[in-house]
């Protein structure tokens, strides 16, 4: 593919619709469209920076979000005490998400997707240490997570009341298949990160990206026949700068096939998420700060 006449983020013929959801001055990520496809989750932080005006990594305050899938004005459904991130749907009515403690990060459970409503703690820190990166089912019966299991980061799958927790193997960044009953991950392959999608009991697993690239971040479309990832396939053609800072939307089949790109640019794009919608839901840092983006891929070609 040719250079863009600009760096800016594009769409590229195999996508439309690119679309600017936020525009605040904190920064939005992580985003998630319920089950009936009413309603946006996401987390809102405001970056840490230091004493020279440089950001540094961390944050000074997180909170889950709700907003409509087209943008508009959006309600925290956390409290800024909460420090709570990785919010993921149980149905239409409900959500889980991670809150971090002085003890660690743990499981939480809100009772509905409202502002101010009472949650309850499903896991503790010690049980999933280095929690992070949860996603449901589409009928909210299993959640996957990535946190610290044995030696290194590991997936695995639990019940929404905290039972059954399942170690699937070294990996991260878990999403579930609409039904259940596959787990899309990365894992690290040499010098890449690598797309992989495991059963739920730990059964067949298949590598479905390889090459001298990194992709990540994977996400199911509702009908469980494809993946959408980012990967930096490309960064070189922008010249001095640095393969982490490039990143873009690819399209895949989960048996590895009809790889597809759907954006372009020297810019950072992440947690792509597929709603029921037809949309693709991202966020990215094209206009300085991460805002959430939308775009609709063109799969009628």
């Amino acid at each position: 593919m040719a250079t863009p006449l600009s760096p800016d983020l594009v769409t590229t013929d195999a996508a439309r619709g690119l679309v600017r959801l936020t525009k605040a001055t904190s920064h939005e990520g992580q985003p998630m469209l319920s089950p009936d496809g009413k309603r946006l989750l996401a987390t809102s932080w405001v970056p840490e920076v230091d004493a020279q005006g440089q950001l540094t990594g961390a944050a000074v305050e997180k909170v889950i979000i709700t907003l409509r899938p087209g943008g508009g004005a959006a309600t925290a459904l956390t409290s800024r005490r909460t420090f709570a991130d990785s919010p993921t749907w149980l149905g239409d009515k409900t959500f889980a998400f991670v809150a971090t403690t002085p003890a660690g990060r743990v499981l939480m459970r809100a009772a509905r997707a409202q502002a101010g409503a009472a949650s309850t703690r499903v896991l503790d820190a010690e049980a999933v240490p280095e929690l992070g990166s949860l996603s449901a089912s589409a009928d909210g019966s299993l959640i996957a997570l990535q946190a610290r299991l044995g030696d290194g980061a590991s997936i695995a799958v639990v019940e929404p009341g905290g039972n059954g927790l399942t170690a699937l193997g070294e990996g991260i960044l878990p999403r579930l298949s609409p039904d259940g009953r596959r787990v899309a991950f990365t894992r690290q392959v040499g010098s890449y990160w690598q797309v992989f999608t495991i059963g739920v009991e730990g059964d067949e697993l298949t590598q479905v990206t390889d090459g001298e690239s990194t992709c990540d971040f994977p996400s199911w479309s509702p009908d469980g026949a494809w993946l959408v990832m980012t990967c930096n396939t490309g960064w070189q053609r922008f010249g001095d700068v640095d393969a982490g800072a490039i990143d873009n939307v690819f399209l895949v089949r989960p048996d590895g096939t009809e790889l597809t790109q759907l954006t372009d640019g020297a810019r950072r794009v992440t947690e792509p998420s597929w709603g029921v919608d037809g949309w693709i839901y991202l966020a990215s840092d094209a206009a300085g700060s991460f805002d959430l983006y939308r775009l609709r891929p063109r799969l009628e070609r």
